[in-house]
């Protein structure tokens, strides 16, 4: 049964995400786990030194862009959703797990829109850290369910989210 978990960028989405990868693994030889992140991440570093599969998605960041920036990271979204889908069709993965980062978005669309199960972690538990725009708010809408580190956060109360503490303080 393989494992997928999308996301990454900074700490605060691959420590979490190589916590996840190492506990499912540990629950059976048969598990398997591949890690989907940017070449621009410290994934690129942090999953190999730790033995672990990496796919890259040629994605970028939205929020905060302007003009030629926002172009050319919005015209990227279809190449990272084809190239999700090619993740997809390599390791025909069981389950989805987002961590949060610039390849969680296209990668959970193209596991969801395969019907493929998914979860999402958000640590980003303070109202003034959780931001509504979010990769991680649009997909709280669409799948269940959502973990966060604590109590959930005051801008997802609908979504109920139980607090499953964070992973990576495993790590």
């Amino acid at each position: 049964m393989k494992l997928l978990i999308a996301g990454g960028g900074t700490g605060g989405h691959v420590f979490p995400a190589l916590a996840i990868a190492q506990e499912w693994k540990s629950r059976g030889a048969e598990r398997e786990v591949v890690l989907v992140g940017t070449q621009r991440g410290i994934e690129m570093r942090l999953v190999p030194q730790a033995g672990l599969q990496l796919e890259t998605l040629r994605v970028a960041g939205l929020k905060g862009k302007g003009g030629t920036t926002l172009l050319k990271n919005l015209a990227m979204l279809g190449s990272g959703l084809v190239d999700a889908f090619g993740v997809i069709k390599k390791h025909k993965p069981a389950v989805a797990f987002g961590v949060g980062g610039y390849a969680a978005g296209p990668m959970l669309l193209a596991t969801w829109l395969r019907g493929i199960p998914n979860v999402i972690f958000e640590p980003f538990n303070e109202p003034t850290k959780l931001d509504p725009n979010s990769s991680s708010m649009f997909w709280a809408d669409q799948l269940k369910p959502i973990l966060t580190e604590l109590l959930g956060p005051p801008a997802m109360e609908d979504h109920a989210p139980p607090p499953t503490g964070d992973p990576s303080h495993c790590w």
